[in-house]
């Protein structure tokens, strides 16, 4: 995947439905004890260092795979105490051990926050640095999911959020929802899926969907190979902002 985090800033997800989080109202800038952050890391987008060609079809059926529906502890064999009334987490949720580590691993906090932002929790920047005003976002997110407001999202509260914001049709968080589907981070790994959900991406002119589906498309993962197809994407892509590898577009010549 393409690098998200260094090409272009991440720009400001609309705010148009659900409730504002932040008990001091609505912020253009994120307060300064918001540097206190932690530690959620998903370059959703990494072209040099996570290859397209490096994507497995998952083999046997999701349950094979450890698949659950419920809030998981991954560090325990059953649900916990907030899996209790919890609505909303998508079926194609994987909360597997392997999985649960690959969404914390690999989410950074900004792409939390542009999710929150984009269903109306938060008003503050997408600097990612999580503080006061996105644990507040979060736990309004978390009540309305009817599970425990912590502030600190869980693995399936974190599936539910991207989902929901990608079907929202937020393009950042489809680009993200695909890579979740490409890496398998949180939800079951599926080519055609993270294809699909570039894609939607990539149609809204967002320069890193716009690469990210270039690869597939460059290696035939998920789709069809279409070397000129991901020329096309990828010049599209570098033209959004997104620094492409020019040897790269010579090699799809």
């Amino acid at each position: 995947m393409v690098d998200f985090c260094t090409a272009v800033p991440a720009p400001a997800g609309p705010a148009t439905t659900g409730p504002a989080a932040a008990a001091d109202g609505a912020m253009a800038v994120a307060p300064a004890d918001e540097a206190e952050s932690e530690t959620m890391t998903l370059a959703m987008t990494e072209p040099a260092t996570a290859p397209a060609s490096t994507i497995v079809k998952p083999e046997g059926s999701a349950e094979d795979r450890g698949r659950a529906l419920t809030l998981v502890d991954p560090s325990s064999e059953g649900p916990t105490a907030a899996s209790a009334g919890f609505i909303g987490l998508p079926p194609e949720a994987d909360l597997s051990p392997e999985a649960i580590r690959r969404l914390d691993t690999e989410l950074p906090d900004y792409l939390i926050q542009i999710a929150l932002k984009t269903l109306g929790y938060y008003q503050g920047a997408l600097d990612g640095k999580f503080g006061p005003a996105s644990r507040r976002a979060a736990a309004a997110f978390q009540e309305s999911l009817g599970a425990e407001a912590t502030g600190d999202l869980r693995p399936a509260e974190t599936v539910t959020l991207i989902a929901e914001a990608a079907k929202r049709g937020d393009p950042d968080s489809q680009n993200t929802y695909g890579g979740m589907f490409e890496t398998g981070a949180g939800v079951i790994q599926d080519p055609v899926a993270a294809a699909k959900w570039y894609r939607l991406a990539a149609d809204a002119d967002n320069g890193f969907g716009q690469a990210n589906l270039a690869l597939l498309y460059a290696k035939g993962v998920g789709v069809e190979r279409d070397p000129a197809e991901a020329r096309r994407l990828l010049e599209k892509a570098n033209e959004n902002g997104v620094e492409v590898d020019q040897q790269k577009l010579k090699d799809l010549r």
